[in-house]
């Protein structure tokens, strides 16, 4: 009697084990599913001098550009917002602006004029859940990269 039910109890687990399901490993998030699932923040702007990625003279970020924030959509379209905190009384509404990966996601083109001069092509030097930094050739005030590192805010 005790054979029988062993041999049962066995044949019931090899398959159970047998029938379920394994569970696939969830697929890493797309760039545009990264780029798109927050809303990023300034976090630190700087300069590459020495065009490494890497920023070698931070610039101090004021309190009223601090607080702005930019947010990317699936569809193409973005919007930059100046925060509450205000620089100047032109910074009343937000900037709509539309945007398309470029050269396999390693950059992202601007169209629009953002503030900074930022439009045309960025350079994505990281972009995760929590990170997306860029960076953009300038020459004023001296011929060099600049990179602005931004941090998800929710």
């Amino acid at each position: 009697m005790k054979n029988v039910l062993f041999v049962t109890l066995a044949f019931c687990t090899v398959f159970i084990l047998a029938c379920s399901k394994k569970k696939e490993d969830p697929k890493p998030p797309t760039p545009t599913e990264l780029l798109t699932r927050t809303t990023w923040k300034i976090n630190a702007i700087g300069y590459d001098d020495d065009k490494n990625g890497e920023i070698d003279t931070p610039i101090p970020l004021v309190a009223c550009d601090a607080d702005n924030t930019i947010s990317f959509s699936s569809n193409g379209s973005g919007v930059f917002d100046f925060g509450p905190l205000k620089c100047s009384d032109s910074e009343t509404l937000p900037i709509d602006f539309n945007w398309s990966f470029k050269e396999n996601n390693a950059l992202i083109n601007i169209d629009g004029m953002l503030p900074g001069g930022l439009t045309g092509d960025v350079n994505v030097l990281t972009l995760t859940e929590t990170t997306f930094a860029f960076s953009r050739p300038v020459t004023v005030p001296r011929s060099t990269n600049i990179i602005v590192i931004n941090k998800a805010i929710n």
